[in-house]
């Protein structure tokens, strides 16, 4: 799985500080994430990859068709795996800046 997301992270040239921020949220992220596709597992750290350092989330499209999956399923575990058992509320989606807020707030916390 890392080595997935170490291929994806080359394939559209992401930077030392973003490939060090997928490694830490990897080792912390990854049990919320057990019996879930690596293809998955690889868009939602470099998802939150992005929530953490601020980068346009309107590009995760690209990165998501790359890994064969689409944004949805992200949705779908960041609402179920980090939002409701941490009571961080409604996930309301990506372009919903309250709801990227607190998901940063939360991840900063455990990196």
């Amino acid at each position: 799985m890392a080595q997935l997301i170490d291929k994806t992270n080359a394939k559209f040239h992401m930077d030392i500080a973003f490939k060090e921020t997928t490694k830490k949220l990897f080792k912390t992220c990854f049990p919320l994430f057990t019996n879930t596709k690596d293809n998955i597992v690889t868009g939602l750290i470099i998802t939150l990859s992005f929530v953490v350092l601020d980068r346009e989330l309107s590009t995760l499209s690209g990165v998501f068709e790359a890994l064969g999956t689409d944004t949805t399923r992200a949705y779908y575990h960041i609402t179920r795996k980090i939002f409701k058992p941490n009571g961080l509320g409604d996930f309301k989606g990506f372009k919903d800046s309250k709801s990227i807020e607190r998901l940063k707030q939360y991840l900063l916390t455990k990196i």
